[in-house]
């Protein structure tokens, strides 16, 4: 490159920042907030909030290191971890589902916690991610595993988890013994589920930290509205950003190698009774009547006529849901 074209090249650099001039207070507000905010998130939430962005993530990069030196916002340091490769597996062989939890900001500046379950097939990296508000049952982590495998389009042979007390009952000499409600589940969907020992690095080793990337490049900085826009945010995010990127150790784009890997997945197809909890009507003094017995929820929770409350019994418990617990909300 002559002195000529650099010059030419540095003149259509500069065009492309002053694009993003008018973006000036926005990213320096997230910086402020989150000084932490990595180039890629910020680039991200420019294109949630301009969908036709007209620079590349190298020109936001540049802004961002701008903004920074600008008014002396300067990124901490992070220790990063070394992790070895390890080889990939077949097509349609496996995925990955990983549980994570993350406290968000309301828009009243209220602490919000927020449940989430990840699945990423593993030789794609194709994800899928379902919040809700309250702690996964075995019941409602099932009902993600089927968004999951909707949203996807296809099953994998095995299911790799963490040793959890959501589909976890016990342990019996080193053998998993599942809940009741995961059981059944598994033998409907015919897949195979294996479950890591907390005492086996090796293994987790080879496993990539979906939960860490939702967390730090989708949560982070973000106001909580409700569970619904959370999750149609997600898959906003899923769509421009998470499946769509170039992948680090793939280096291809999840959402084009998920078109190979489709015709390796069992077919999916909608299964009944996923959620077949029973509905009953909540008196005005906040209690339900089951089998003859009344139980109280809390104050409050009556809310007129036609109040209902979802029940479910397993073993000897009895789980009172409100209908906005089961839809995420």
């Amino acid at each position: 490159m002559n002195e000529q074209q650099f010059m030419d090249w540095n003149a259509q650099a500069n065009k492309k920042e002053l694009k993003l001039s008018r973006h000036e207070e926005f990213v320096r507000g997230l910086l402020s907030k989150q000084q932490d905010f990595s180039a890629a998130q910020i680039h991200d939430r420019l294109l949630e909030l301009e969908p036709d962005l007209p620079v590349t993530e190298r020109t936001t990069f540049n802004f961002v290191q701008y903004i920074r030196q600008k008014y002396n916002l300067p990124k901490p340091p992070i220790n990063r971890r070394v992790y070895e490769s390890v080889p990939e597996l077949p097509y349609g062989k496996q995925a990955q589902v990983d549980f994570g939890e993350f406290t968000m900001q309301t828009q009243e500046g209220k602490n919000q916690k927020v449940y989430f379950m990840t699945m990423s097939l593993s030789r794609s990296r194709f994800k899928h991610t379902y919040f809700l508000t309250v702690p996964f049952t075995a019941r409602t982590a099932v009902i993600a595993h089927e968004e999951s495998f909707k949203y996807i389009g296809g099953i994998p042979g095995q299911i790799v988890y963490d040793q959890d007390s959501v589909f976890v009952s016990d342990e019996n000499k080193g053998d998993f013994l599942l809940t009741e409600v995961f059981q059944r589940y598994v033998s409907e969907r015919k897949f195979l589920p294996d479950f890591l020992h907390k005492a086996d690095p090796e293994s987790k080793g080879k496993i990539e930290n979906v939960v860490k990337y939702v967390k730090y490049n989708f949560l982070r900085g973000r106001i909580f509205i409700n569970n619904d826009v959370l999750n149609q945010q997600a898959i906003a995010w899923l769509e421009r950003t998470a499946n769509k990127k170039i992948h680090g150790t793939t280096k291809k784009s999840p959402v084009k190698e998920l078109q190979n890997e489709l015709e390796y997945l069992k077919t999916y197809y909608p299964v009944s009774q996923i959620n077949p909890l029973k509905q009953y009507t909540l008196r005005k003094d906040n209690k339900v009547c089951y089998k003859g017995n009344f139980y109280t929820v809390p104050t409050g929770t009556y809310k007129g006529r036609g109040s209902k409350v979802f029940l479910m019994q397993e073993s000897i418990k009895l789980k009172i849901y409100l209908k906005e617990c089961i839809n995420g909300k």
